[in-house]
């Protein structure tokens, strides 16, 4: 067996604090994972759905994702912060898991390293 130890800090950012180019990196990442969990709601359609038909309309279905980033801006911004997402400096979220008690509140933060590891984490 072998023991791996920490030392020193993981820098993390907030969605605000990174770069352009790490926001947009960010923003691509939340479209993709909105692409692969969102469904597509054509009796109230928003920005998502917009965005969708205008790919469509097109015919150009790889831009689907560019036309999310686009339309849906400020909703992928709001979701990043109202989740308390943290990224590594070239925008890629880091793997947080938060655990949450009866209340509602973060009680503890964890690092996910790798299935059944992960460590506990003080973010400050």
């Amino acid at each position: 067996m072998k023991n791996i130890s920490f030392v020193g800090n993981v820098r993390a950012f907030e969605f605000k604090d990174l770069s352009g180019a790490a926001q947009g990196k960010a923003l691509l990442d939340m479209a993709k994972f909105w692409l692969a969990v969102r469904k597509y709601n054509k009796d109230n359609k928003g920005n998502f759905e917009r965005a969708i038909d205008e790919a469509n309309a097109l015919q150009t279905p790889w831009f689907t994702l560019s036309y999310i980033c686009e339309y849906c801006r400020d909703e992928l911004i709001a979701d990043i912060e109202a989740n308390g997402y943290l990224f590594d400096e070239d925008g890629n979220q880091l793997p947080i898991w938060k655990i949450m008690r009866d209340d509602e509140k973060v009680t503890e933060h964890y690092l996910y390293l790798s299935d059944g590891l992960a460590v506990e984490v003080n973010i400050s």
